[in-house]
């Protein structure tokens, strides 16, 4: 039994760390949000400094970054904690890398945290 256990453990571990190694990180502040899907634009850094959560919603969401961003799919986990997100937050993505070819883009996450 506890050979099993150990095994079970030790493949959670190299599940997690695979998945870490495996997964791209995009970094985003939130444009908009819904129950099924996040759209996310990069900002760099220069333009969000010093400025506040309204300040930074309202770039995104303005004109000249309307098609900078990408949709991703609400991943299964941040369904089961009903995560909310808001526009102007800072978000980061694990994706698996695989774009929908559509403007903006798409793409399945696997987590977005804040």
């Amino acid at each position: 039994m506890k050979k099993i256990r150990r095994l079970l453990v030790f493949s959670i571990i190299v599940g997690i760390i695979y998945w870490f190694v495996h997964s791209k990180v995009d970094h985003g502040y939130v444009a908009s949000a819904s129950d099924g899907s996040v759209y996310v634009v990069e900002l760099d850094n220069k333009m969000a400094h010093g400025r506040t959560k309204e300040e930074i919603a309202a770039i995104v969401n303005s004109e000249a970054y309307k098609m900078e961003g990408t949709y991703y799919y609400m991943p299964f986990i941040n369904k089961i904690l009903r995560t909310n997100f808001e526009p102007g937050e800072k978000v980061r993505v694990y994706w698996d890398g695989i774009t929908q070819e559509s403007l903006p883009p798409s793409a399945h996450a696997s987590l977005i945290t804040k």
